[in-house]
């Protein structure tokens, strides 16, 4: 976004890549001076470093292995699953990578999901022997997430009636 700003000198692009970077990609950008000759420098030692498919897609690998398997079913648990797929899918769809991938993330999702989640998962699936898409997936997981927030809202507001309703009942026994 910076570095095709047209209303940005060069020099100005450079400041923007000093104050938006950190860790590794900072200590590159600094070792050059903000001057208009030196955006095209850091960019370019900026790719060098970091645009390497293959290192992307693996990385993006070990983020996915290493999303927890949910305990519990909680609109948060499976919020970070669906997070994990969205992300993942995107990555490798940026990568040209998604050809053949929804069986895999789709797997890979499934086996970190709750048992309650995977059972209504399948439930859901129309014909068994289709292979879902990862968006048939993320589709699934959002109304999840949904009806478990609903689920979770309707209980707080029974669990403060009950609970006034006993505070009533107690006041009025003791008059």
């Amino acid at each position: 976004v910076i570095g095709k700003n047209p209303n940005l000198a060069p020099d100005q692009k450079l400041y923007h890549l000093h104050s938006k970077t950190k860790g590794e990609p900072y200590q590159i950008v600094t070792r050059f001076d903000l001057t208009d000759d030196n955006f095209d420098l850091a960019w370019e030692a900026l790719e060098n470093r970091y645009d390497n498919p293959r290192i992307l897609a693996n990385q993006q690998m070990k983020q996915m292995f290493s999303v927890p398997i949910a305990q519990t079913e909680t609109p948060k648990s499976i919020r970070q699953i669906q997070s994990m797929l969205n992300e993942s899918l995107k990555i490798f769809e940026t990568l040209n990578l998604t050809k053949s991938w929804d069986a895999i993330l789709i797997h890979l999702c499934s086996t970190r999901l709750p048992e309650e989640t995977m059972r209504y998962w399948e439930n859901s699936l129309k014909d068994h022997k289709v292979f879902p898409t990862c968006k048939d997936m993320s589709d699934y997981l959002s109304t999840r997430i949904e009806i478990l927030e609903t689920v979770s809202d309707i209980r707080k507001i029974q669990g403060r009636e009950n609970h006034s309703s006993k505070n009533h009942f107690i006041i009025s026994y003791t008059k």
